[in-house]
């Protein structure tokens, strides 16, 4: 019962969590516990007992504090433009008040949409951010490198 003490004392003070967010962490290794040889009384009791010199704490939490793990959501990589879509490509909008009427890409946006339009005194169709899957692109395009569009970007359509 002495030695099974000793050990309980031991792996209390190592506890650690086993979560995936502290594994990574590099274990430190406590420094061994020094103890203390104390009288007992009693003609069969072995005459002395070895006693951790500090004890352990009496109340330990419940749970080990938690880091919290890092988000992915603001690593932004940029989304890959279909080889079919280029700037000045003709592309059918899928989805949408504008659904099935033809567009012209002008440009891909930092958050990996399409900046297209109609133009508006063509077709009625304004400038408009629109996702790659829901257009499908001709083989058809014209010529827009005269167009200036660098001042449009994601904070251009802001309300």
């Amino acid at each position: 019962t002495r030695l099974c003490s000793l050990l309980l004392f031991f792996f209390r003070t190592m506890v650690r969590s086993r979560n995936a967010r502290t594994r990574a962490k590099q274990v430190v290794i406590p420094e061994p516990i020094k103890m203390i040889k104390k009288p007992i009384g009693g003609a069969k009791n072995g005459g002395y007992r070895l006693v951790p010199e500090k004890k352990g704490p009496k109340w330990y939490p419940a749970d080990d504090k938690k880091t919290p793990v890092p988000s992915r959501k603001n690593v932004h990589k940029p989304t890959k433009l279909r080889p079919s879509i280029k700037s000045g490509t003709i592309v059918i909008l899928l989805a949408g008040v504008f659904r099935g009427s033809r567009v012209v890409v002008l440009k891909q946006l930092d958050s990996g949409q399409l900046l297209v339009t109609g133009p508006y005194a063509v077709n009625r169709i304004p400038l408009t951010r629109v996702d790659q899957r829901y257009v499908i692109a001709t083989s058809t395009s014209i010529d827009v490198s005269k167009v200036d569009v660098k001042k449009i970007d994601n904070a251009y359509f802001r309300k």
